[in-house]
């Protein structure tokens, strides 16, 4: 069927018909919306149609849907939904991605409402193509988890935005990992490890990849008297045994736990070019500023598989990833790495690495670190919103 000829003219807003999103032109208007392709959107109307069989779903979906639609901004109507994967196994992904889209144009005059830029709004709502795509390879259906359900809820409730090249969320805290100081004369930055972490030999988390360092350590840190005394952490990831001293006449806190950060999540929309990311930056610190004005904060942070230190030994320092980990500070992690994922695949983390052929430069370097012992760790980033400007330059 032809999507242009299934939408009808007028079709601009939702009418208030509780049962309008499971309407065959509903659906391919804003799936539209959300970029997924035709052949996606025929196959979402397809596994719609047969769930409308079923009486109990279609109960099921009005009586959610309503809810949803009535409590936009507020995040515990989506976090409080059930898990419908042991309920229905077969087509939990499609009732999930349907009670996400009957929440589009609702989403789109709450946001409106609250005075946000059309067009970053309408940015923010085709991230979930993005997971839609990923089921799919997956899976080989149409649908999305429950963890994607709540994650695009962020988009629709208004804590979460794209703008430009990466995402932002607007509801997070600074983890309690570090501790981060500036020379108030050099405007240097310092970071010192939190209290009672335990970290590797090489200035890593411990336990990464289920592997116990027989040589693994604990951090402390305190600040007595006039001064800060900690393990501190390199520009590149790496914590010190070296205890340090940071005189507090000379050094001022500028970050830590607890504080109000701006999560930064990168999409895997295209390349991640550092020119877009810092473009991004600036014009997110513009964004909250204006319209969280009651809320200090105090850096961007991001956390992922890409941010791994040892990758200064595997990847150019002309690729993507390095640009990106060096425009801010890096800091050890703590969650297991997504890296054979994300770059080899699903069946190399069933199968094992060597299951699937190994084609880029990437690839192959990631195979020979991990055939040699090599683990894998996340990695934790921070940039400082102060130091974002007109004349921002990476830190190293």
């Amino acid at each position: 069927m032809g999507l242009s000829n299934l939408i009808p003219p007028g079709a601009a807003k939702a009418s208030q018909n509780r049962r309008d999103f499971l309407e065959d032109a509903f659906i391919a208007k804003y799936a539209i919306m959300a970029k997924l392709p035709e052949s996606e959107i025929e196959c979402l109307i397809k596994d719609k149609n047969a769930l409308l069989e079923r009486e109990d779903i279609t109960a099921l979906l009005v009586n959610f849907a309503g809810i949803l639609r009535d409590n936009l901004g507020n995040r515990s109507a989506f976090s409080d939904i059930p898990d419908f994967e042991k309920r229905y196994p077969d087509c939990y992904g499609t009732i999930y991605l349907l009670l996400l889209l009957a929440c589009y144009q609702p989403a789109i005059d709450f946001l409106s409402e609250k005075g946000y830029s059309l067009p970053i709004v309408m940015d923010s709502l085709t991230d979930l193509g993005l997971w839609i795509a990923q089921y799919r390879r997956e899976r080989d259906i149409c649908g999305v988890t429950k963890r994607i359900f709540g994650w695009t809820s962020g988009f629709l409730c208004g804590d979460r935005f794209q703008i430009g090249r990466l995402q932002f969320n607007a509801d997070c805290k600074f983890p309690n990992i570090v501790h981060v100081f500036r020379n108030k004369q050099t405007r240097e930055l310092k970071a010192l490890m939190a209290d009672d972490i335990v970290l590797n030999s090489t200035g890593l988390y411990n336990g990464i990849g289920n592997f116990d360092d027989p040589e693994a350590w604990s951090t402390s840190y305190c600040e007595e008297a006039e001064q800060a005394v900690g393990y501190p952490v390199s520009v590149n990831g790496f914590a010190s045994k070296a205890v340090e001293r940071l005189n507090l006449q000379e050094w001022e806190k500028v970050l830590s736990p607890d504080d109000s950060i701006l999560n930064v999540h990168i999409p895997a929309s295209g390349p991640m070019l550092i020119e877009d990311c810092i473009e991004s930056y600036k014009r997110a610190r513009k964004f909250f500023s204006e319209h969280f004005p009651d809320t200090k904060y105090k850096a961007f942070i991001c956390e992922s598989w890409f941010l791994d230190p040892q990758f200064e030994k595997l990847l150019k320092p002309t690729s993507n990833i390095m640009k990106f980990q060096k425009s801010g500070h890096l800091f050890p992690f703590f969650h297991e790495s997504e890296c054979i994922f994300r770059v080899f695949g699903e069946k190399a983390v069933d199968e094992g690495i060597d299951s699937v052929q190994h084609k880029s430069g990437m690839q192959k370097a990631f195979a020979e670190f991990a055939r040699g012992g090599g683990i894998f760790h996340n990695g934790g980033w921070f940039l400082m919103l102060d130091d974002i400007d007109d004349s921002f330059t990476p830190y190293h």
